[in-house]
């Protein structure tokens, strides 16, 4: 499986749209799974948008987590976007 990642501002709410809040994970454990969505996913409209990282770049934020996906996904180019999630751990550091 792919690293994947979501990049949220400090509160775990999204800081490049979207709206809504993020169970953070909490000594050292993942958050809840987000509650699923409903309806077609589709890119900037509907589901949790989520970072390959090739990509992360296109989405840095204040802070980047690791994240699990389950169910139904699709490609949006830049994105992935799923109907469930939750976040594993927050990336501290990272390099090249």
């Amino acid at each position: 499986m792919y690293q994947i990642y979501k990049v949220l501002n400090e509160e775990g709410a999204p800081c490049h749209g979207g709206s809504g809040q993020w169970h953070l994970p909490r000594d050292g454990q993942p958050g809840d799974w987000m509650p699923a969505i409903a309806g077609p996913l589709v890119a900037c409209e509907n589901g949790y948008h989520l970072s390959m990282a090739e990509h992360l770049l296109d989405w840095l934020g204040p802070a980047i987590y690791r994240v699990e996906y389950r169910g139904a996904v699709v490609d949006g180019g830049n994105t992935l976007v799923v109907r469930e999630a939750r976040l594993l751990s927050r990336v501290e550091t990272w390099t090249e």
